[in-house]
């Protein structure tokens, strides 16, 4: 690689990291910025790694050499290749077949992005991995970072949800979907929260709102067709809320009714909505996973059919089967191993949550509590339905888990620990009030 390529792109990174740091406040954050960005461009490297030399490149370097073929016709052929970047129109038989991804739309727009980058790396795959790092941390950030100033109380919970966990970090991190994937949801809920508070509106928070919403839809409009109705219907109660005075019983009725409709029209969003295409593609999609999975331990959906009767039999087992499993020991590998350990603590979170709510509630608004938690019991509930291979669901997760924690970790008792450890531990680092 061209040494002006690296040392211009390490100093623009370093840039836009210093842009991040600069903007930690209040003190609580700069605690926690330092290592939770080296451990995002750790394991940003390490994906990348791993998958290079023990997991046969993947589709990680897959996109990447998609990419460097659009690259290379772009200096071959710049009028072409400019039809193609604004029309979507292949003008070449060449082209047309060199793209293998051009009948998926997701794995198609991650080629897109790599391609864009890799004019500024000179086709470096580790360069494009810090900058997919950078932004799924730059979001994960910006809804830390929102969390905190207007919910001080779960400050802990959203450092740890979003900053720390081993999973979320490792698999949002690199030349990944999920990179992209939760650094836009976050980025969302951070622009919303932030337009939703604050007095005045900034361009920035604009600017964050429509990046999050568009790289969220690209990357996995499904999920976005159950994200986008659940956070517009909080946003809509808030602020009428506020205005009108509605009572909490009241908040949640038009909750419900403005979720109905919202819901509806995003069904409309695109063509594979359509509950009997949905259905057929996803069974499909689990069948086929199913066929590839050489291990004992998988997600087992016997009779699993494209009706709703069938999905909500199913719902009960396919979420918790995504949440908690692989147990520890399910699968005797080191890899397997942690992921047991990681989810047994999944596991103890959500019964504490879920036995202690009482003693505890959330400081947060009702609206945005339903809003995470249905978003995340649908996407597990989506995700099971659609994978049966437990090492592809560990991954597949992230795209809620985070969110899910958050909730989980200011309920009940599990709030009561987040508190502890932020008097216990926080105020040995700094002196001022958090």
């Amino acid at each position: 690689m061209n040494l002006l390529y690296l040392l211009g792109n390490l100093l623009l990174l370093g840039g836009l990291v210093f842009v991040l740091w600069r903007s930690a406040k209040p003190n609580f954050l700069k605690i926690f910025f330092w290592p939770a960005i080296i451990l995002k461009v750790g394991a940003g490297l390490l994906v990348g790694w791993l998958y290079q030399h023990y997991l046969s490149g993947g589709d990680t370097f897959v996109y990447q050499q998609q990419a460097e073929i659009l690259n290379a016709y772009a200096l071959q052929e710049p009028k072409n290749y400019l039809h193609f970047i604004f029309t979507g129109e292949y003008p070449s038989e060449y082209l047309y077949n060199a793209m293998r991804f051009r009948g998926y739309s997701n794995s198609f727009f991650i080629v897109l992005l790599l391609h864009f980058f890799n004019f500024i790396t000179h086709n470096s795959y580790y360069l494009n991995s810090l900058y997919f790092s950078l932004f799924s941390f730059w979001g994960c950030w910006q809804l830390t970072k929102a969390l905190t100033q207007l919910f001080p109380d779960t400050k802990v919970a959203a450092a740890f949800a979003f900053l720390f966990f081993p999973t979320v970090v490792f698999w949002t991190s690199g030349v990944l979907k999920e990179s992209i994937l939760v650094g836009s949801c976050a980025l969302l809920l951070a622009a919303t929260l932030r337009l939703l508070y604050q007095v005045n509106t900034t361009f920035a928070s604009l600017l964050m709102l429509v990046v999050g919403a568009y790289f969220c839809f690209k990357i996995r409009f499904y999920f976005a067709v159950a994200y986008f109705p659940l956070l517009a219907s909080f946003a809509l109660l808030q602020h009428f809320g506020r205005k009108m005075h509605f009572s909490e019983s009241k908040k949640l009725v038009f909750y419900g009714v403005a979720l109905l409709v919202l819901g509806i029209m995003a069904s409309f969003l695109h063509e594979a909505v359509t509950p009997e295409y949905f259905f057929k593609e996803m069974i499909k999609s689990y069948e086929m996973t199913r066929a590839m999975t050489t291990r004992e331990a998988y997600i087992h959906l016997p009779d699993l059919q494209p009706t709703y009767q069938s999905l909500i039999y199913y719902a009960p087992k396919a979420i918790s089967s995504v949440l908690f499993r692989p147990f520890i020991g399910e699968i005797n590998t080191p890899a397997y191993f942690l992921a047991g350990l990681e989810n047994l603590l999944v596991l103890i979170i959500t019964l504490s949550a879920l036995f202690t709510f009482r003693r505890s509630l959330p400081t947060l608004p009702s609206t945005l509590v339903l809003s995470l938690l249905i978003y995340s019991l649908v996407v597990a509930a989506l995700i099971g339905y659609s994978t049966a291979n437990l090492g592809s669901v560990s991954r597949y997760k992230v795209a809620f888990m985070p969110f899910l924690l958050y909730v989980l970790l200011q309920t009940g008792l599990n709030q009561k620990i987040m508190n502890w450890l932020g008097k216990r531990f926080i105020h040995c680092f700094i002196s001022d009030s958090v």
